[in-house]
Order: C-alpha cells, then sequence, then structure tokens
C-alpha cells in the first residue's frame, strides 16, 4: 500500500513540482554518474567507458528511488517524531545505503555474471555505498540551502515593496485613520478608503490611486473596488454574483472582467 501511494505521489508530484527543481534532481544525479564513471572507483577500471556508464546510472538511479521510497515511508509513519532537518535525511541515508548494499551483489552478479558469496560482498561495499550516499545527499542539501535562502530573499523582498507602498499612501490619510490598508472605493471623483482604524474621503481617482498601490499585495476586484489581499476573510456567492468579505465586515462585488485576477490570487 505504502509503495503504491508512493509511485501516485511521485507522479501527481511531477506534476505540480517547478522546472527548476526536476532539472536540479536530474542535474544532480547525471553530475554523480559522470564523477564516478570518470573516477572508476572500487575496482572498476578494467570495464570499458560504455560498460561504466550503463553501470553507474543503474546504480545511481536505483538509489535514488530507494532514498526518495524511504523517505516517502518515513513522512507516513516516523513524520510525528517531529526530528529537525536534517535528521531525517541522516536516517534516509543510513537505511537506503542498507538497502542498496543488499542490491549491488545481486547487480554485480547479473551484470558481470560474477559468483559472489552475498554476505561477503554486502560488508565490503556497505561503507562505500554509505560514502557516495553521503556526498549525494550533502550535494543535494547544499542546493536546496541556497533554494531556500533564494525564495526567503525574494519574499521578504516583494513583501518590503508591499510596505512601502501602503505607507506611502496612508500618509494621504489623517494620522488618526491610518493603520492596515483593507479597500478603497471609487465615488465619482472621491475614493473612501477602509483602513482597520476606519474609514476617510480623498479626492483622487481609482485609476491614479492603484497605480501608487502598484508594489501592494492587493488587486482591482471592480471598476469600483481595489481589495488587499490580506484583509479578505472569504467569499460569499448568491446566484450569479460573488462577494469577497474582508476584515471590517465590507462585502466587495467581485464583476465577471477581474474575476480570473481574484480566481488566480485564490481568493475564492
Amino acid at each position: 500500500m505504502i509503495i503504491r501511494k508512493f509511485f501516485q505521489s511521485d507522479i501527481k508530484a511531477s506534476d505540480t513540482v517547478t522546472g527548476e527543481r526536476s532539472f536540479l534532481d536530474e542535474l544532480i544525479l547525471l553530475g554523480a554518474v559522470f564523477a564516478l564513471v570518470l573516477l572508476r572507483p572500487f575496482g572498476m577500471s578494467n570495464i570499458s567507458f560504455a560498460q561504466s556508464v550503463v553501470y553507474w546510472l543503474l546504480i545511481c538511479v536505483i538509489g535514488y528511488c530507494l532514498f526518495s521510497l524511504v523517505f516517502f515511508v518515513y513522512q507516513k509513519t516516523l513524520a510525528r517524531c517531529n526530528w529537525k532537518y536534517p535528521y531525517p535525511l541522516i536516517v534516509a541515508t543510513g537505511v537506503s545505503g542498507l538497502l542498496m548494499s543488499s542490491v549491488v551483489p545481486l547487480i554485480w552478479s547479473m551484470f558481470f555474471g560474477l559468483h559472489i558469496v552475498y554476505t561477503d560482498a554486502f560488508f565490503r561495499i556497505l561503507p562505500q555505498i554509505l560514502i557516495i550516499s553521503t556526498l549525494i545527499v550533502l550535494v543535494s542539501m547544499t542546493t536546496d540551502h541556497i533554494k531556500r535562502q533564494r525564495r526567503l530573499l525574494t519574499m521578504n523582498s516583494s513583501e518590503q515593496d508591499n510596505q512601502n507602498a501602503i505607507q506611502m499612501f496612508m500618509k494621504k490619510l489623517p494620522r488618526k485613520i491610518q493603520g492596515e490598508l483593507l479597500c478603497i472605493r471609487a465615488d465619482d471623483h472621491y475614493l473612501k478608503v477602509h483602513t482597520d482604524k476606519g474609514k476617510h474621503m480623498l479626492l483622487m481617482p481609482l485609476i491614479n490611486a492603484t497605480k501608487e498601490l502598484e508594489g501592494a499585495k492587493g488587486l482591482r476586484v471592480h471598476r469600483s473596488w481595489w481589495v488587499n489581499e490580506n484583509a479578505v476573510l472569504g467569499s460569499v456567492k448568491s446566484g450569479n454574483k460573488i462577494s469577497l468579505i474582508l476584515k471590517n465586515n465590507i462585502s466587495v462585488p467581485v464583476s465577471r472582467s477581474y474575476l480570473k485576477q481574484v480566481k488566480d490570487k485564490n481568493l475564492l
């Protein structure tokens, strides 16, 4: 059952993960194969280059699948232990190394036609398998760390832009009204600006306000309405009409022309 769920989740993940992640995994795997082919470790210097490529590609692919399966089983059975990163990776590396050491002697026997003593081969290659697995995991952990840092910097930059845009706009309001910007409604040549501290009429076209708030985390949902995404609590549908419910209990209509944008932001 767990193995079937693993393959199902792997297929589902392949549809949802970014191309960057998939490319990175393939690059690490190919890099490991290339390094092993060039180094010819563990007595592999006597086989041809083509055999070496096929052998190490097979070994690395099987190892990757075993590691992924072990980590998946951990997530489904031992995640309640709440082990901190990178301890799950260390455990998965050790267990997959044991499993790989059980598989490699069989590959030797089939690939090279050798008659080997299974237990002797297992204990002889176990340290070697653990070293290779550890190196691959260290490379993967390093690339994951770099990606997380880049993502964090991007998020921090986006959040800073959001705050700066809103703070600049809030300076147009009386100090007692300044707070969390919730929404803006156009009323002829005026704007009714709603914050968590109240509301204020501002002489300004809505199009000018939305330009000033381009860096903020908000969007037009109607020709007369702009809302802060962080202020949206939910949505209601009545017939063909859809409205967003904000923190100040205001119901903001969503027009058909802006419906796709609202759905893209997962606000419905």
